[in-house]
């Protein structure tokens, strides 16, 4: 017999091994909010600097096209 007991979930002896001990998953949901809201809040800054820079060196400057009068007629 292979020795695969923990990847098949059994003991050598075709038992089955014993559940696996249940992690603390205290404030659980408040470490996902605070991470996703620290994770949004860099990336917004960053976003910000970056643009702030690429208008800065005129990389990339945004044009101020008014379309919303065409009268082409």
């Amino acid at each position: 017999m292979s020795d695969h007991s923990s990847a098949t979930g059994m003991r050598p002896s075709g038992a089955y091994l014993d559940d696996p001990a249940k992690r603390d998953t205290r404030f659980g949901l408040l470490k996902v909010f605070l991470t996703v809201i620290t994770g949004l809040s860099i990336g917004a800054w960053v976003s910000q600097k970056m643009a702030a820079f690429l208008e800065e060196n005129e990389l990339f400057v945004p044009e101020d096209d008014d379309d919303d009068d065409d009268d082409d007629d």
